[in-house]
């Protein structure tokens, strides 16, 4: 090759170098913004042929992390529970438990609500007969939203009047709320006595009809159905409590508790109890409802559910006031399902000072 030759390639290669160094800082530029923008996406491919440097890209902001609902249908990214998040020192904090995970756990439903067998009677005040049992019903108006059904027990040669003498401004609560109150008049004598022969265990069937319309009706949340009574009606309301845990929340008694040994409907649900009881020596009508209030208490204990005693030291059915609206507060936080209790660290201020948490032995 000529020494002309020579010297031309020289330039010639000298010259590609300078325009590799322009072009270089441009193309780094533009790797950066990519690889910023898309970790994943191969970097922009640059072509040695063209004459200028592509035109500089505006860097892109880096995605924000994904927030993922676990409403949503898609699953965590490893395929099993989402990743526990970090704490403020950006180390990863304990994952917690399932039912606490997004927020407060889904609302558990009734296990066995029955449905309506048969033609339902209207819902309104005054006296109704189902399943040829006559009862009385107290129905407050109708809300936007379904409000708490109160199945009442009464007493030995008493009547459905009962309830409003009893449950006084409780009534007024459940009625303001759009709820119902209803007192079955007389027993179906089928079953097994629950106790001075005033309710028999097949009553619940006539309840369970009960249940049944009041529910298909939209007026009476499924999940605040509870019971209540006094002396026998507190017996046949402690049984219900067992006999009718798969939809039954929970149960106010004022002298109850049960005679029967009988076993939970839902093994997994036991409703919530708060029951009102008089002096061990006063508190007594062939039985001592102080002792069968208490075993009641201490069995719901046992058993993996909420209790509270309340001894007001008094008579028979003799709860006053302010204890039958706190047994109805307790009830009313405790929907169906309530596990565990809002109270179960105590009873909240202003509880009175009669009442305690039942504790199994």
């Amino acid at each position: 090759m000529s020494q002309g030759g020579r010297r031309s390639r020289v330039f010639i290669g000298v010259l590609s170098l300078g325009l590799l160094g322009m072009l270089a800082p441009g193309c780094k530029r533009s790797q950066v913004s990519l690889g910023r923008a898309h970790s994943s996406a191969e970097p922009a491919a640059h072509s040695g042929d063209a004459g200028v440097p592509p035109p500089p890209r505006e860097p892109e902001p880096e995605p924000e992390p994904e927030m993922r609902s676990l409403d949503a249908g898609a699953p965590p990214p490893d395929g099993g529970k989402p990743s526990a998040p970090l704490d403020a020192g950006g180390a990863q904090a304990p994952a917690a438990p399932d039912a606490a995970i997004g927020g407060e756990p889904p609302a558990l439903e009734p296990t066995f609500l029955p449905t309506p067998s048969g033609a339902c009677p209207e819902l309104t005040s005054g006296e109704v007969r189902l399943l040829n049992i006559p009862m009385t019903f107290w129905v407050g108006r109708q809300r936007t939203t379904p409000g708490p059904l109160l199945i009442y027990w009464h007493g030995v040669g008493s009547s459905t009047r009962e309830a409003s003498n009893l449950l006084g401004t409780v009534m007024d609560q459940i009625l303001d709320q759009g709820g119902m109150v209803v007192a079955l008049a007389q027993t179906t004598a089928q079953g097994t006595d629950m106790g001075t022969g005033t309710w028999y265990t097949g009553d619940f069937d006539v309840v369970d009809e009960l249940v049944a319309c009041a529910v298909a009706s939209g007026r009476i949340d499924r999940r605040r159905i509870y019971t209540g009574g006094c002396s026998a009606g507190g017996l046949a309301a402690g049984t219900m409590l067992y006999m009718r845990s798969g939809y039954l929340a929970g149960a106010q008694l004022d002298s109850g508790g049960t005679i029967l040994d009988m076993p939970l409907q839902d093994p997994a649900h036991v409703p919530v109890l708060i029951a009102a009881h008089g002096a061990a020596e006063t508190d007594v009508v062939i039985l001592s409802y102080a002792e069968t209030s208490s075993d009641l208490a201490t069995r719901v204990a046992a058993d993996g559910g909420f209790a509270v005693l309340c001894d007001h030291g008094g008579g028979h059915c003799a709860a006053p006031p302010r204890i039958r609206e706190a047994q109805w507060q307790l009830l009313l936080a405790h929907p169906y399902g309530t596990h565990p209790s809002p109270f179960a660290a105590g009873l909240p201020g202003g509880f009175p000072t009669e009442c305690r948490v039942a504790r199994a032995p």
